[in-house]
């Protein structure tokens, strides 16, 4: 029902199986992981979201203008395997698996807010 909610926080290592999910929320995961890592993040995202759910991401894109994005990005490919990736590049992995209907909302800061849909 529309007044019900449930929250069931998972890390990215030890994801429990919940299909069926109105929401997946990936917040400031996929700079830290390699493409491989990402794609599969994503993937499990698309598999634990029912028909119609939506996927939420919160990162901080590396085409960011100015100081920020490239610092950032740098940062990222020094302490992990991951790195900063474009907007772009953040729809595309999405959209490879599967999602659509991006939506891209204006916050204040770095932090980017995109929404996307499982088909």
């Amino acid at each position: 029902a529309p007044d019900e909610f449930g929250a069931n926080p998972h890390d990215s290592v030890a994801l429990v199986d919940l299909i069926g999910a109105d929401v997946v929320l990936l917040s400031h995961i996929i700079h830290d992981l390699a493409d491989e890592d990402a794609s599969a993040l994503v993937a499990t995202a698309a598999r634990l979201l029912q028909p119609g759910g939506t996927v939420v991401v919160l990162e901080y894109p590396g085409d960011e203008s100015g100081f920020f994005g490239p610092t950032f990005d740098l940062m990222m490919q020094l302490e992990t395997a991951g790195r900063a990736r474009t907007a772009s590049e953040i729809r595309d992995l999405l959209a490879n698996r599967g999602f659509g209907g991006f939506e891209r909302t204006t916050t204040t800061g770095p932090t980017m807010l995109l929404t996307a849909v499982r088909p």
